[in-house]
């Protein structure tokens, strides 16, 4: 019976040994360029789609390998908009993007993208006076009151 406990320790040893000492399909460096040029290419998208964009910041990028050569690149980002009708604003989005390797392994191919959640905080603060639509001001003004009745 001795000799199955020790036999399982060395086993379990092991393997656990291998398992540690695997190479990761791709190195540290592979995931660096990855993040950088997927931020790039968010920024760049950013600008040419929503013109007035201002401070284009991100928060967290970070990649994982995942099975069959693909790769997951998850993301937070936020810039700030302009105050055209109202005070200005700043949007923060978070997703994630899969890259697929090129055919000939030189790259990686986007695959998809996906904008998860988005949040809107505003620069100043804004009132907001019921039963009268044309009232929303900027808290530095003094706040209208309405006495219409609802």
């Amino acid at each position: 019976m001795k000799f199955i406990s020790v036999l399982f320790v060395v086993l379990v040893l092991y393997v656990s040994w291998n398992w540690s000492q695997h190479e990761t399909e791709f190195d540290v460096s592979t995931h660096n360029q990855l993040q950088l040029e997927l931020a790039d290419f968010i920024q760049k998208y950013v600008r040419d789609n929503l013109p007035g964009v201002s401070n284009i910041i991100f928060h967290h990028v970070w990649t994982e390998p995942m099975t069959k050569g693909m790769v997951k690149a998850s993301f937070e980002y936020s810039f700030d908009l302009p105050g055209n009708m109202g005070p200005a604003s700043q949007s923060v989005l978070n997703g994630f993007a899969l890259l697929a390797p090129s055919a000939d392994r030189s790259g990686f191919i986007l695959e998809h993208i996906e904008i998860a959640n988005e949040k809107l905080e505003f620069k100043e603060g804004t009132t907001i006076t019921p039963g009268d639509s044309s009232s929303i001001k900027n808290d530095e003004a003094e706040p209208e009151t309405s006495t219409e009745s609802l």
